[in-house]
């Protein structure tokens, strides 16, 4: 029986490779900056960090774990950098105080039930914190708005399979080369954030992935555009 196996090749890199994100020409004059801001929001994006690496120095681990992680770390990322709430916290809670003194009478429990589902209500969806995470890289991604959608589906659905593996989800999880299409995507979209935190500017970060060897290779190979 055929199988596919699907693994990243390995390469020797030298110091013109041109896979390097940045090179010393970019850090010249503020490499003590980016350093400094690096070890300065370790407490805060340090689980972020682990995330991250924990896809390069076990990138033999099932692809399933990997994606799941590259995933987790964005989420984390934009609940702790961007926003963590829908609403603001107070009207939040008062709308909620609102709804359930309006809830009719229904099976026993139904009423706590619902208040524990409204707890978590007001937090960003991950189709929303992934929008949002795109949206200052469009241009990066060559993405068309269909594209992003089509990308950020695709994102959703096989993070919820992967979670539950509901058979009811199994059909919309990416698998094989479109599995790893997601990740080498999302790995992308993690290292501009990263490279963000360090200190680069959104233009800088442009065109360091406009003269990147292995940014320009997954470009190539866009399937979301």
């Amino acid at each position: 029986m055929p199988v596919d196996i699907y693994q990243q090749p390995l390469y020797k890199a030298n110091k013109r490779s041109p896979h390097f994100i940045f090179r010393s020409t970019d850090v010249d004059n503020k490499l003590n900056i980016l350093l400094e801001n690096w070890l300065k929001k370790a407490d805060l994006l340090n689980p972020i960090y682990n995330l991250y690496f924990s896809t390069l120095y076990k990138a033999d681990s099932f692809l399933e774990n990997r994606f799941l992680s590259l995933v987790q770390g964005l989420e984390a990322y934009h609940a702790r950098i961007v926003r963590n709430t829908e609403f603001p916290r107070e009207d939040y809670l008062e709308s909620v105080a609102s709804i359930l003194e309006s809830v009719p009478d229904g099976p026993p429990g139904f009423a706590k039930w619902l208040g524990h589902k409204l707890e978590n209500g007001n937090r960003p969806s991950l189709r929303h914190r992934l929008k949002e995470l795109i949206t200052p890289f469009l241009d990066v991604f060559k993405f068309s708005n269909p594209g992003r959608q089509k990308f950020i589906k695709a994102v959703v659905d096989t993070r919820n399979y992967l979670t539950h593996y509901s058979e009811d989800l199994k059909g919309g999880a990416a698998k094989g080369s479109d599995l790893v299409n997601l990740i080498e995507t999302l790995k992308m979209l993690f290292e501009l954030y990263l490279l963000k935190e360090m200190g680069f500017s959104v233009s800088e970060i442009k065109a360091m992935v406009a003269k990147n060897g292995r940014y320009q290779q997954r470009l190539a190979r866009w399937t979301y555009s």
